[in-house]
This record gives C-alpha cells, structure tokens and sequence, in this order.
C-alpha cells in the first residue's frame, strides 16, 4: 500500500483500525488492524558530521562495535549507525556503550 500515508489510528482502549490516505487521489480508507508499529530511522540524520568520518552508501555512521567511527575520538550510536536492526532498545544500549567508550578514551587521553 505504498501510495497511503497513515493519516489516524483509530480505537478506544486498544487498537482497532487505521485511517489511511491515498496520496493520489486524496481518499481516505479504513483498514481494520489489531496493532501499529512506528518506523523511524530510515533516513540517517548524518548532516552534521558525514563530512568527517566514513558513512556508508545511504550516510549512515560506520562504526567498530564499540562505536568508534573512522575518526579518532568520535563515537555515533543509535539510528545514525550502519546496522541491520533499528530499534529504541538497541539504540539505548548503543548510547550508554558509545560514553562509556568515549569516557575511556578521554581518560586514556588524559596520561599521555
């Protein structure tokens, strides 16, 4: 149904349908469903730093497991990155590793 855009969820306590948009001809249908999952992370938010280090060929971050990209002392977790799985829970975790990792680089830094 690639020509509609979700336009409302609809339902009292759970979820019982979605209201749809066709992007075409302006209609809107009804589709009864029993859940939604929300799609965010499609298209990196890479602007900022995809001139300084490597992004692969759609711009997202590449990055070693602990996230370390290909310029020393910069770090990228979440949907920024080149992975397979984009999910919150993942991203989550991404984020806590990436300090983590960047706090021991600082302090490693720091004895030299």
């Amino acid at each position: 149904m690639y020509s509609y855009t979700p336009a409302e969820i609809v339902g009292n306590n759970k979820v019982e349908a979605i209201k749809l948009i066709d992007k075409k001809t302006h209609q809107i249908k009804e589709l009864n469903i029993d859940g939604v999952f929300m799609f965010i992370g499609s298209k990196p938010n890479s602007e900022l730093i995809k001139e300084l280090v490597k992004t692969d060929e759609k711009g997202f971050v590449i990055t070693d497991s602990d996230m370390r990209t290909s310029k020393r002392g910069i770090y990228a977790a979440g949907d920024v990155r080149s992975k397979r799985f984009r999910q919150v829970v993942l991203a989550c975790s991404e984020g806590a590793q990436a300090a983590l990792c960047a706090s021991k680089y600082i302090d490693e830094s720091r004895t030299l």
